[in-house]
């Protein structure tokens, strides 16, 4: 009986405290299409920042994960 090859699942963790928009939006671009899923760790936690961040992750297709502290 043939069976489905298993397709192997990759995503990357970006961790950022007050990133510069410039080299996030190169590093989400130069991840797009070699993984799965982006995820950006955001310890800013600055509701400007944040905001900023989010709008690049948005656009990125990445998804953001806002810590409420540097940890």
């Amino acid at each position: 009986m043939p069976t489905e090859p298993l397709r192997t699942r990759l995503a990357a963790v970006v961790v950022t405290f007050f990133p510069r928009r410039d080299r996030l939006v190169s590093v989400l671009a130069a991840l797009t299409g070699q993984v799965d899923a982006v995820f950006v760790v955001d310890n800013s936690a600055d509701p400007a920042t944040v905001a900023t961040i989010a709008a690049i992750c948005s656009e990125g297709g990445a998804v953001l994960l806002a810590q409420p502290a540097n940890r």
